[in-house]
């Protein structure tokens, strides 16, 4: 019994020393952006991209209303997606806020960075994920996760990615979209595919 005990005290000591360690090594530092463009949010941004997506709405529920489905195409720049990200980022969620979110476009590649606040804390992070979906075919890479100075090793990536790829199979968040084919451009993102009754 003694020995148990000693050993489940040795445990929990270790597991509170790495918590220590990650988040010293995860609030410090900052996430290099010098490799992405310039992201610019302002009025005109937030309403082109408001537009885009109250254009998409109307016909879902065109599709929704008439029980067929429709034909859509999506077309955003990452300037607008970043307006429509940052606002949901900085709104409270269970595990904090996001502040300083943008989400940059390169060809094929998507990158999302930001800083997640909880409790005092901040995390810096940069999240490069390789997309690209045609013929239906879908092709998913996360090439980096980082959180302050700790990089993610593969493993880690592509357990991360595959729980992610899992939960949007499972309908969460439900998309009324079937997506037919992703691309990512330089600054741009462009869907086609069916928007679902």
């Amino acid at each position: 019994m003694h020995r148990a005990l000693v050993i489940s005290l040795w445990a929990i000591l270790t597991l509170a020393a790495l918590v220590v360690i990650f988040g010293f090594f995860a609030t410090r530092g900052t996430v290099d952006r010098r490799d992405l463009p310039r992201v610019q949010v302002d009025a005109a941004t937030r309403q082109s991209a408001t537009d885009k997506l109250e254009a998409f709405y109307v016909v879902s529920d065109v599709a929704r209303a008439g029980g067929r489905e429709e034909p859509v195409q999506l077309n955003f720049t990452h300037d607008e997606l970043t307006s429509l990200v940052a606002d949901w980022g900085r709104m409270d969620h269970w595990f904090g806020s996001i502040e300083s979110m943008q989400l940059a476009l390169q060809p094929s590649e998507l990158v999302l960075s930001g800083v997640i606040q909880t409790l005092g804390l901040e995390f810096p992070f940069r999240l490069d994920v390789h997309a690209s979906i045609e013929n239906n075919q879908r092709t998913v890479e996360l090439t980096r996760l980082q959180i302050g100075e700790l990089f993610a090793p593969g493993f880690v990536r592509n357990i991360a990615l595959e729980l992610a790829l899992r939960t949007v199979d499972a309908g969460l968040p439900r998309i009324p979209i079937e997506t037919e084919s992703l691309v990512l451009a330089d600054g741009e993102l462009i869907v086609s595919g069916i928007a679902v009754p």
